[in-house]
């Protein structure tokens, strides 16, 4: 059965991952930087580096697009933890990507490593500009003048929450409980009232025949539920009037004695 708060446990979980392992690389190329190593070295945390947050962000951009069933309570948590995470990824972006073209350039590296795709956080920018109007706009200014892809924020987007389930009638257990117990009721009846005014040899009969009324209720409701194949179904049907002719024996027994 889904659970939305587990499904949004992991989809946090997976970006806080992502993100502390971003850092961790960040905080191994600063390192590296600062002890001075070769240059072959520094390029190679500097591009684990890269990758790493690369994968962070693909990982929030994802995250948006991505609420699963949730509606409701649930589906309104979940949007608005993406739109904080998109304001605060967004807001770093930029002084991300000065950071990586001055390393990059400081290394002398081709001048185009390293640059963002132009569809690259989209929805992000999409989801900021339907829900933050205000902060996109400064945000869309700051990432024209650091000539950064702006495609999200000419693009609105904003989640729907996923439709709320129907709950089937047949398959609700307080109706199909709530038919059982009248059955039941009904038949105790029957047989008491039975036994009350026939012979008392005549009370087998009954007992087995409610037995058996019961028995072919219950797969009515098993095969309505859909919780009963209709192979399954057929074959039930086939094994209880098998032992309809129990009803006869039973009677000539009695009638004999």
């Amino acid at each position: 059965m889904f659970d939305p708060l587990e499904f949004k446990r992991l989809q946090d979980a997976k970006i806080e991952t992502l993100r502390a392992r971003f850092h961790k690389t960040s905080q191994d190329y600063l390192t590296a930087v600062k002890a001075q190593v070769d240059q072959s070295n520094q390029v190679r945390t500097l591009v684990a580096m890269v990758e790493a947050g690369r994968t962070y962000y693909r990982m929030c951009e994802e995250a948006t697009l991505d609420r699963d069933g949730l509606f409701g309570d649930e589906f309104d948590l979940w949007v608005r933890d993406r739109i904080g995470t998109a304001e605060s990824v967004l807001t770093g972006l930029p002084k991300y990507h000065k950071r990586v073209r001055k390393e990059r350039d400081r290394l002398k590296l081709n001048a185009t490593m390293f640059e963002p795709t132009p569809g690259v956080y989209q929805n992000m920018q999409g989801l900021l500009v339907a829900t933050r109007p205000e902060s996109a706009l400064k945000l869309k200014a700051v990432f024209i003048a650091e000539n950064l892809p702006v495609v999200g924020f000419n693009n609105p987007y904003k989640p729907e929450p996923a439709k709320a389930p129907v709950i089937s009638k047949t398959n609700n257990p307080w109706l199909a409980g709530s038919f059982y117990l009248v059955a039941t009721i009904v038949i105790i009846s029957v047989i008491g009232t039975a036994v009350y005014f026939l012979s008392w040899y005549a009370a087998p009969f009954v007992i087995i025949g409610a037995v058996l009324f019961i028995s072919i209720i219950g797969a009515f409701q098993l095969r309505n539920d859909e919780k009963l194949s209709e192979k399954g179904f057929l074959a039930l049907m086939v094994e209880t009037f098998k032992r309809l002719p129990l009803l006869k024996n039973v009677w000539k027994d009695k009638k004999t004695k």
